[in-house]
């Protein structure tokens, strides 16, 4: 295989991978490689070395987590179980009333309706690009990543902060702060995140 084509089967490969399926979170839920490729781990694909992850990270995490449960609580409860458990994980371990839990659901499903929104355009975007790499003849330069995707980005954590805001409105000030706190503990071992 020559030297521009493995060049642009591996370029070709990372904007595929723009948006990946994290391990463990419910079919087709997707995550940003970037939170892999920069300082990410395996154990905690939130985290960078020595610094928590951005609100955006955890709470996009947290809205994509309470929907899986969701879908996994409907799978048991269609195969005869019961899938209360699941459907109201956040309800016992963040010690969520009833109002709170609904809020909840209906924020994720919310987000992540928006989420699936703006990831379709980035997806556009990157199959157009790679249709315009595979045309290029051996030898070629290959040109840079649409600058439109880093707007879809940054419009994406626009659309988690938002939901985040939301959740604080519905919870009231001292409910969403120690929700808030449960949340950075549990996905980044710190009671601390940054903007």
């Amino acid at each position: 295989m020559s030297k521009s084509i493995a060049g642009i089967l591996c370029i070709s490969l990372l904007i595929t991978l723009a948006f990946i399926v994290e391990p463990g979170m419910g079919k087709n839920t997707l995550q940003p490689l970037n939170q892999y490729l920069l300082g990410g781990n395996q154990d905690s694909p939130l985290s960078v070395e020595g610094q928590d992850a951005p609100r955006y990270a955890i709470y996009r995490h947290i809205f994509r987590h309470v929907v899986a449960l969701k879908k996994d609580a409907a799978d048991i409860e269609r195969k005869g179980g019961d899938g209360s458990s699941a459907r109201h994980w956040y309800k016992i371990v963040a010690k969520l009333n009833d109002k709170q839990e609904a809020a909840l659901d209906r924020i994720a499903d919310k987000c992540e309706m928006e989420i699936k929104k703006q990831d379709a355009k980035a997806n556009k975007i990157i199959a157009q690009h790679q249709a315009l790499v595979a045309r290029l003849s051996p030898g070629e330069p290959i040109p840079p990543l649409p600058s439109e995707l880093g707007v879809l980005q940054k419009d994406r954590n626009a659309i988690i902060l938002r939901a985040r805001v939301n959740l604080r409105v519905e919870f009231g000030e001292a409910e969403f702060k120690r929700f808030d706190e449960f949340v950075r503990q549990s996905i980044s071992g710190s009671p601390q995140s940054r903007e």
